[in-house]
């Protein structure tokens, strides 16, 4: 029979154990839900322990025992919703179903301002039927009626020839393309290249839409291997990475300072939403101090929302954004971490050095630098990206379709 004295030490010796891990999982609010669902597992399985054994526990150690058991439960409870990231209202009010007093189904009414920014980043009403939840002719029935769209041509016209054959022409029905000439395009690539040598055609692709022009890939490839040359290596480049999941835009948004200029005193400091990739906001600044990250932050966030969430990492000028957030949004809410766990902010590095950062080792001006910051982001924000089982995408297109579809996070309605 096992000795009472040594089971009652072993319970005892338990219940520190999982106070300290159920303190952890509150504070740094652990980004796996199967984490906390782990927890409370051993929480539960500790309570069945303590009553497994009552006898031989004092009854006031006992009873507070329980009361903190149940104590803790409720803070695993309250963790897991946090996590779970509720939107701050239901998914915007896009589509409004009116009743005409007609026979039939109710009248579909589209938000003409939200139809439009839809129509310009998925250039048509196929796309826009799952995230506005009506049939895509409906959608182009309303963009007509907004004057958001001309009215299609025939699909095919015929024509009898003179030998008496008849010949049909078919014409498109995809997105409008822009008019420019070969020569335009070309230098409005040399001109994109000569900023960011490094673009590849996706971004040269971004930077177009960005100034409103589409252009069919295959124009682009043709001026860029015009403009530019063979490139030494030339193809899909495929990167493997982990599995990310966060609940919608605006949950969690990922910062640091990259000083690969900072031997010329310059420090360039970014936010990126983790949902979408969006670059919300960047700056090159000339200190590194906390005060000059905040104005950052809020710059951002003033402008595309605020995140429930920041990821940063250990550095002292990342006081102040903590301090607002959990200001705003209770304890948890600025996740510290190392900079190698920081993976969207770490991989945006790569792109903001590649692209234009290494330019500016040798030549720069700090209102140029700036402006080549803001650029290279207008074309990140609007290049597609290759998604796993998913269509391509665009970081703009993701983060407004995700406030759409997963509900608004940190925007005022």
């Amino acid at each position: 029979m096992p000795d009472p004295l040594a089971t009652l030490n072993n319970l005892r010796q338990g219940y520190r154990d999982l106070e300290r891990r159920v303190v952890r999982a509150y504070h740094t609010m652990a980004n796996d839900p199967r984490q906390i669902q782990g927890e409370k597992s051993h929480v539960l399985s500790y309570l069945h322990a303590v009553q497994t054994n009552q006898p031989i526990i004092p009854f006031d150690e006992y009873t507070c025992i329980t009361n903190n058991i149940h104590s803790m439960m409720n803070v695993l409870d309250e963790t897991a919703r946090r996590l779970s990231d509720i939107p701050d209202s239901e998914t915007l009010p896009v589509v409004h179903r009116v009743k005409t007093g007609k026979p039939g189904h109710p009248k579909v009414e589209i938000n003409k301002q939200v139809l439009q920014e839809a129509l310009l980043l998925r250039g048509g009403p196929g796309s826009l039927a799952l995230p506005f939840g009506c049939c895509s002719r409906t959608i182009r029935r309303r963009a007509l009626d907004m004057g958001l769209a001309e009215p299609g041509h025939p699909v095919y016209v015929e024509q009898t020839n003179a030998d008496g054959t008849v010949s049909r022409t078919y014409t498109s029905s995809t997105a409008a393309v822009s008019n420019l000439s070969d020569d335009d395009l070309d230098q409005l690539v040399f001109d994109f290249l000569r900023t960011f040598r490094n673009f590849g055609l996706r971004m040269i692709r971004g930077r177009l839409l960005a100034d409103g022009h589409r252009v069919p890939r295959s124009r682009i490839k043709a001026s860029f291997l015009h403009v530019n040359g063979t490139p030494n290596v030339f193809g899909h480049r495929e990167i493997h990475r982990q599995p990310y999941r966060v609940a919608g835009a605006n949950s969690l948004w990922h910062h640091d300072g990259q000083h690969g200029l900072i031997r010329w005193k310059f420090v360039i400091h970014a936010f990126v939403d983790g949902k979408s990739r969006m670059v919300t906001a960047i700056r090159v600044s000339n200190n590194n101090r906390a005060s000059t990250v905040e104005e950052v932050f809020h710059e951002g966030k003033d402008r595309h929302g605020s995140p429930r969430r920041v990821r940063g990492d250990h550095g002292t000028e990342n006081l102040r954004v903590a301090e607002w957030m959990e200001e705003k949004f209770g304890i948890g809410s600025y996740i510290w971490g190392r900079s190698v766990h920081n993976t969207r902010i770490e991989r945006l590095w790569y792109d903001v050095t590649h692209n234009f950062g290494k330019k500016w080792k040798d030549f720069f001006q700090r209102l140029e630098i700036d402006l080549d910051a803001q650029e290279w982001a207008l074309a990140w924000n609007h290049h597609p990206m290759t998604l796993r089982r998913e269509p391509d995408r665009s970081p703009r297109d993701m983060f407004i379709f995700s406030h759409l579809q997963d509900g608004p996070r940190g925007i005022q309605l």
